[in-house]
């Protein structure tokens, strides 16, 4: 009888996680429930996005679909629909069905602007980047709320977050932005009608990349400082505390970021560094022949590292891949597109 009633238990238990799965869900760009099959990548001079098969580990030589706008960058998955920002004032964003056998883009309303990133708070409530103008970096850009499900969404301007804006997050129902223009990291507070809290950084200047720690206690604040030069940082934010200090500084140029439980893995204009959370140490992370190598876009998915590279030599896309648990290179891919283009691929999401 005792035997019966403990198989009972933890029948009851079993259930209940995955209930508490439906229903959570977790942070990831990817739709809840779907085993992704592609890393899908965006080329910024034309729009094009291809794919690159995580079982034949090949790059496609021909896009999928194309928004056909120069500056298209970040590109993300969620509830089954694909999300690509498009810069400079006359971009946006754009979405496709990536399960259509011919997908099409899809521009959201018909407001232009100038689309950095995306954080989806849920199905109805998403926020996207402002760059704004390049040179009137205090005075333009921002941050826009819209509706995800809705392709005539409009577009409503957060009153507080004027300023160039770069990567944004979303954890335990606020928002995190990266104010590049203002040298802050600006705390939206979803529950408390978007209300804005705004926190200097410490050392740097030029925020710019945003990553969650994997213990969700922790934001970390990449500062890309001036180009070529080795005054970049990287703050910490303390989610419980509200606090913010300076992580690791004397990197040059860093941009974005992605973290696990050991690394957080920076990428710079040149450099790729690979910084131990524990211990700060930092080294960098070099190709098989250890050459340097800078990049475009960084993703972790299935514990292994995938970062976006543009040879402005030879005019040619790299997607570098990496173990995250010994940061040795596994893959390889030469990517056939971006060869007239500025910086290639630029936009990477698995689905």
């Amino acid at each position: 009888m005792r035997k019966k009633k403990f198989f009972i238990f933890g029948v009851l238990m079993v259930l209940l996680v995955s209930a508490l799965l439906i229903f959570t869900g977790c942070p990831s760009s990817e739709s809840i429930g779907h085993i992704a099959k592609y890393i899908y990548m965006t080329d910024t001079y034309n729009g094009r996005v291809y794919t690159y098969d995580l079982d034949t580990h090949t790059a496609s030589s021909t896009p999928i679909v194309s928004t056909g706008q120069n500056a298209t960058g970040a590109i993300y998955f969620y509830d089954d629909k694909g999300y690509i920002c498009v810069g400079y004032s006359t971009g946006g964003i754009y979405t496709f069905d990536p399960n259509s056998t011919s997908p099409t883009t899809t521009k959201f309303s018909s407001l232009s602007f100038s689309a950095q990133y995306i954080a989806f708070l849920n199905d109805k409530t998403a926020f996207t980047t402002d760059y704004g103008e390049w040179d009137k970096p205090t005075e333009t850009g921002g941050v826009y709320l819209f509706d995800p499900s809705d392709s005539n969404s409009s577009f409503t301007f957060i009153t507080g977050t004027i300023g160039t804006s770069q990567d944004i997050k979303i954890y335990g129902g606020k928002v995190y932005v990266a104010s590049y223009g203002n040298n802050k990291l600006l705390v939206i507070d979803a529950n408390k009608n978007y209300s804005i809290t705004s926190y200097d950084i410490p050392l740097g200047t030029n925020t710019t990349g945003l990553a969650i720690s994997s213990d969700e206690t922790k934001i970390y604040i990449s500062n890309t400082g001036t180009y070529g030069n080795t005054d970049g940082t990287i703050s910490v934010f303390d989610i419980y505390k509200n606090t913010i200090e300076t992580f690791v500084s004397g990197l040059i140029n860093p941009t974005l970021m992605a973290a696990t439980d050991t690394y957080l893995y920076v990428i710079g204009y040149s450099n790729t560094y690979a910084i131990n959370i524990s211990t700060k140490a930092i080294s960098e992370l070099k190709t098989s022949d250890g050459s340097s190598f800078g990049g475009s876009s960084i993703l972790i998915h299935d514990n292994l590292l995938y970062i976006s590279n543009f040879d402005y030599n030879n005019k040619i896309s790299k997607l570098y891949i990496y173990d995250t648990s010994t940061n040795k290179q596994v893959y390889y891919s030469p990517i056939s597109v971006g060869k007239d283009g500025e910086d290639g691929i630029t936009g990477l999401a698995a689905y």
